[in-house]
């Protein structure tokens, strides 16, 4: 599953309360099935409202524990809005907070969870964030990936270039004491080659740094005397290696 960015918390609270209905939906249909079978084998033929109210129960118990302790957070609701369970930096909840989470709903009965407006008191507690690929990828999310030449598959996260908030600027060369993103293995590539700038609203401009190979942008080759702004594909040539921006 794809997964998307961060949602804010009336968004989350609010595809997290349809994800639900749609598990209480299908626990519904998996106790419609289970009781008349426990009844016969219990040889209880009165009615006896006791027994759906404690089923009922008894199911949701165990498919949280399921949901929240063993799967990572995942259930059929949130699977079908493709709902994902991170922390705020997009990384995997561990198990141990997805437990403490898991309890923490169970103490309250999961009521609030009911209010389609805020985040749940148990997600602030263990620091889950909810992501979807409905919401915008956060930019310090981004990836610039190689395309191919012999360093072909290296990337950065842009969370991960130093300086990148402040400069708003992703060094790209062979020199490793400068570059933020190194091609050391390619001959074509100039120490210090070209500056991918990335603006706040997630647009992307390149410069070259005068280099021996050029910069292409398209069939453009880009000069070191001005900013030139990448296509939607967010792909540019340095020298002859394809880079691309994964959002």
């Amino acid at each position: 599953m794809k997964l998307g960015g961060p949602l804010d918390s009336k968004n989350a609270a609010r595809l997290l309360s349809a994800a639900a209905l749609v598990d209480f939906m299908f626990l519904g249909f998996v106790f419609a099935t289970l009781e008349p079978v426990l009844r016969q084998e219990l040889g209880l033929r009165a009615p006896n409202l006791l027994l759906p109210l404690v089923l009922y129960f008894a199911l949701i118990l165990i498919y949280w524990l399921i949901c929240e302790g063993l799967l990572g957070g995942h259930s059929l609701g949130r699977y079908a809005l493709r709902l994902n369970m991170r922390d705020k930096r997009g990384n995997p909840v561990s198990r141990i907070r997805r437990s403490t989470r898991a309890m923490k709903k169970i103490m309250s009965l999961g009521l609030t969870g009911l209010n389609p407006n805020t985040a749940t008191w148990y997600d602030t507690a263990a620091g889950v964030t909810w992501f979807s690929p409905m919401a915008p990828r956060s930019i310090g999310l981004w990836r610039l990936v190689v395309l191919d030449g012999p360093d072909r598959g290296k990337s950065v996260e842009f969370r991960n270039v130093v300086g990148l908030k402040s400069s708003q600027q992703i060094k790209i060369g062979r020199e490793k004491g400068w570059a933020d993103l190194v091609l050391g293995h390619s001959d074509k590539t100039s120490g210090r080659h070209c500056v991918l700038r990335v603006e706040k609203s997630g647009d992307l401009y390149i410069r070259d740094m005068g280099s021996s190979n050029g910069t292409w942008n398209g069939r453009r080759r880009v000069g070191s005397d001005k900013w030139v702004r990448i296509g939607s594909d967010g792909r540019f040539k340095v020298a002859n290696i394809r880079i691309a921006v994964a959002r």
